[in-house]
Order: structure tokens, then sequence, then C-alpha cells
């Protein structure tokens, strides 16, 4: 699927193929960290992370939903839509660079919607779980939207400096996801902005 997406804010894949009954993937790479180091790195005590300036954070968010919608519009050779989802939209999966470039990484869970006909396996969750939109966690059938609001919850992370969900594990985390149990950024964060506060 990554091979498939050409579009400057997707890591770029060089060269997929197979030696020896070794299947082996070259792939662009990204000088600079995942967006969880560099959130990590804003210096928060005991591990916490600060928030990143909004406008920033914005930016960061804006271009990783332009890769994503580059690979939720691929098409097959006859133009039919494959409707692509990623599946783990995460601080994890977002690079960025150096020089300022945002990429999206790791389609490694991504999805055919409709091309694979046997659902995901009882019990077995594709992604993270504090990131998840709710259908999926649910183990219902996803689409686009489920990135999208994967893709919400790593800005509000950004601009709050915590996780929309959590709990003291990831079954916890898991019932304040279904249950659409989280704070408003405003209450978390002082002097966040209104308009921003609505996309998320």
């Amino acid at each position: 699927i990554a091979s498939g997406t050409r579009h400057p804010n997707v890591v770029e894949i060089y060269e997929l193929g197979e030696e020896s009954e070794t299947v082996y993937i070259a792939m662009e790479w990204v000088h600079g960290d995942s967006l969880s180091q560099v959130l990590r790195g804003t210096g928060g005590t005991n591990g916490a992370t600060l928030p990143l300036e909004p406008r920033l954070a914005a930016r960061i968010a804006a271009d990783a939903a332009a890769g994503l919608h580059a690979a939720h519009e691929m098409s097959d050779e006859d133009g039919q839509a494959l409707h692509v989802v990623h599946r783990d939209v995460s601080p994890h999966n977002v690079l960025v660079s150096l020089d300022g470039n945002v990429k999206v990484t790791d389609f490694g869970v991504a999805k055919l919607v409709g091309a694979l006909h046997q659902p995901t396996s009882a019990g077995q969750l594709k992604g993270k779980i504090a990131y998840m939109a709710p259908e999926q966690a649910d183990g219902a059938a996803v689409d686009r939207r489920s990135d999208v609001f994967s893709l919400g919850c790593v800005l509000y992370e950004a601009t709050t400096g915590q996780k929309p969900f959590r709990g003291e594990g990831d079954h916890q985390v898991m019932q304040e996801l279904l249950k659409g149990s989280f704070s408003p950024p405003s209450q978390v964060a002082r002097n966040y902005p209104a308009d921003l506060e609505r996309i998320v």
C-alpha cells in the first residue's frame, strides 16, 4: 500500500522485493524524529510532555492529513478506489524532519476496505488503543474517517500535552474511548484557541 502512495507527506518506498526468500523494503530515510519523540523532548517532568505551540502542532497535523488523504484516494490500475485505511495513526508514525517536512509512515497494518473479505480476528486489534477510532476498537468496519479520528487524537495530545483517552491500562483506556469520555482541550490547556478546539 505504501509503495503505491506518492506524496511529499508519505515516506517514499524506493523498492520492494524478495531476495533469497527474504522480503525487503528500501525506503526513504527521514533525517529527524517521530512526533512522539518530539513531544517527549519538550521537557515535561516525570515523563509527561509539554504541548507544542498550537500553530506548529496544527501545521504538523495538516501535513499528516495531506499524506493520509493521498493514501485514502489511492486507486488501482482500472481507476477503482482502494479505500485504504492506515489504522495506526499515532505520534509514533508521524515523522518530522529537521528541515520541517512531515511524513506519515508505517502502513504495516493498513487495510484495503473491501479487498480483504475477512475481518480482523476476534480479540485482535490493529493499532494503538489510545489513538483508535471507537469503531476500530469495537471491531466494527473502518474507513478513512477512522484515520481522521486518530489524527484528531494526535492533535489533541500535541496541543495539550496529554492523550484524550486515559486510564490505568489498555482496557480502561478502551472503555473511556468507547464512552467518548474526554476533557475538552480548553479545560486541559490554558488559552486554548477556540478555532483549534472546534477542529479537534
